[in-house]
C-alpha cells in the first residue's frame, strides 16, 4: 500500500444544530505511523494526529549489482579467453579442485571485461509518475547534458522547452492523482 493516500479523520469537524460536515482533512500515505487521530471540542472542531515512536525513518534505497555486456567488451572478452591458462586445471586430479580453478580463471576474465557495478534502486517513486513522464524526464536530462557540453543556443532552447514540458506534465499528473485519491476517499 505504499504511496496510497488515506483520509484519517472520519468524524465531522464542523458541527451546528442543523448540520455537520467534515471540512478538515488529515491525509497520509502511511496510516500505520499514526497512534491515534481524532476530533476535539468547539464549534469548529480541531483535528489531531499522534505519530508512533520518536521519529519517522525514510525508506532507504536498495542496491543491485549488475554487469554491462557491450558488443565491444564481448569481443575483447572472447579474444582474452583464448589466452587464459586453462591447462593449469590438469595439475589437479580432484574434480572439485578443477572446477574451482576453472571458476577462478573464468571469473577473473569476466571481472576484467565486465566489472560488477553497484546501482541504487529507489524503493518507491511517486505514484503519479508514469512511463511517458519518466521518458520525457530522461530526454530533458539528455538535452541538458548536450547543452552544457556544446553550449549551442539551439540545444539550450530545446532543453528549456523540454524542462517546461516536464514541469507541466508533472503538475498535471500530480493534480490528477490527488484529485482521484480525494474523490475515492470521499465515497
Amino acid at each position: 500500500m505504499a504511496n496510497e493516500l488515506r483520509q484519517m479523520i472520519t468524524e465531522p469537524t464542523r458541527v451546528t444544530s442543523t448540520s455537520s460536515s467534515l471540512i478538515d482533512v488529515l491525509i497520509t500515505s502511511t496510516p500505520n505511523s499514526f497512534e491515534s487521530t481524532g476530533v476535539h471540542f468547539s464549534d469548529h472542531l480541531p483535528i489531531f494526529g499522534v505519530l508512533h515512536g520518536s521519529s519517522f525513518k525514510p525508506i532507504k534505497h536498495r542496491y543491485i549489482e549488475t554487469r554491462s555486456f557491450t558488443t565491444q567488451c564481448i569481443a575483447k572478452f572472447n579474444t582474452d579467453l583464448q589466452f587464459v591458462p586453462w591447462n593449469i586445471m590438469e595439475i589437479f586430479s580432484d574434480i572439485d579442485d578443477k572446477c574451482y580453478v576453472w571458476q577462478c580463471l573464468f571469473l577473473n576474465a569476466m571481472n576484467e571485461h565486465f566489472p560488477i557495478r553497484r546501482k541504487s534502486i529507489r524503493q518507491s517513486t511517486h505514484p503519479w509518475l508514469d512511463k511517458s513522464i519518466l521518458s520525457a524526464m530522461r530526454r530533458r536530462d539528455q538535452f541538458h547534458k548536450k547543452a552544457r557540453k556544446f553550449n549551442r543556443a539551439s540545444d539550450w532552447l530545446e532543453y528549456r522547452h523540454l524542462r517546461n514540458l516536464v514541469t507541466s506534465l508533472l503538475r498535471k499528473a500530480r493534480k490528477n492523482y490527488f484529485t482521484e485519491k480525494l474523490a475515492e476517499s470521499s465515497l
